[in-house]
């Protein structure tokens, strides 16, 4: 009877076990730790997948375009944050892609490090721009793609609300006033002020 008794009991607490801990390495983590490390990986998983479909959606509008070489361009997605790198033939086709990239909802910003054969960017410019950004408060400069060539300046991004906009507008016009301000500004439906 103690045999049955003491055999029993082991299969009960065996079961117990393997119910709170599934495998014998989340038992010796704990519970609590093995479902937050379930939960965390369900988290990356999803962030991956939004990321992955984010760079086909890009790939797949700037193949559409079809009169632009992408051969040699790599674009990134993580948690929406875009990095593009590789050759690109002009800076229309670098603009062009800039604004692909940003007409894509849920893009937060876009980190470049495309190199462009016959590059004319004037980078101190775009540096100058960027600095008066990120000093103002109201502004996040992560939310633009500064491009300056020749007179001309570039301002491509998301603003998070219009008095964000008129800002990196003014900061943009306070550069000089020989520069003619290119703007194209994308919205997500919720940030409609």
């Amino acid at each position: 009877m103690k045999k049955i008794f003491k055999f029993n009991l082991l299969i009960f607490i065996n079961v117990i076990l393997n119910a709170c801990a599934p495998t014998p390495a989340n038992f010796l983590m704990g519970t609590g730790v093995a479902i937050a490390v379930k939960t965390e990986e369900q988290k990356i998983i999803q962030n991956n997948s939004k990321d992955k479909i984010n760079e086909l959606k890009i790939t797949r509008e700037l193949i559409n375009k079809n009169k632009i070489s992408f051969s040699d361009l790599n674009i990134t997605s993580l948690e929406n944050n875009i990095t593009i790198d590789g050759n690109l033939n002009n800076i229309s086709d670098y603009l062009e892609v800039l604004n692909t990239i940003w007409l894509q909802t849920e893009i937060k910003s876009v980190q470049s490090k495309v190199f462009i054969y016959n590059d004319n960017r004037d980078s101190s410019i775009s540096d100058q721009l960027l600095l008066r950004l990120s000093e103002d408060p109201i502004i996040n400069e992560r939310n633009y793609s500064i491009v300056a060539i020749n007179n001309d300046i570039y301002l491509i991004g998301r603003p998070f609300s219009s008095i964000e906009e008129s800002n990196a507008i003014k900061h943009a016009a306070s550069i000089g006033i020989n520069y003619n301000i290119h703007t194209n500004f994308y919205y997500n439906k919720n940030q409609l002020n």
